[in-house]
């Protein structure tokens, strides 16, 4: 049987929580994270979660540098304080 062409797919916009961001100044670094709001407003659990974690992460960039899974870790556990 001969393979059938691929379709193209129009594009589909990213819903809020899969939208990319510069991360520490640049669009040439990255912070990949998964924040899955489960339970009553749980997406607004997660887009805080968006919006503060790289806020949190930048504020000590020498730290970020130096120690990033230190730095990480306590980030988080500020981020959970919050939340």
């Amino acid at each position: 049987p001969t393979p059938r062409p691929r379709s193209r797919r129009r594009a589909r916009a990213r819903p809020p929580s899969q939208q990319c961001y510069p991360f520490n100044g640049s669009y040439g670094e990255a912070l990949f994270c998964i924040f899955d709001g489960h339970g009553r407003n749980g997406e607004m659990a997660s887009e805080h979660c968006v919006a503060s974690l790289p806020q949190l992460l930048e504020r000590n960039p020498e730290a970020l540098v130096s120690d990033p899974a230190q730095t990480l870790s306590q980030a988080i556990l500020d981020l959970d304080d919050e939340v």
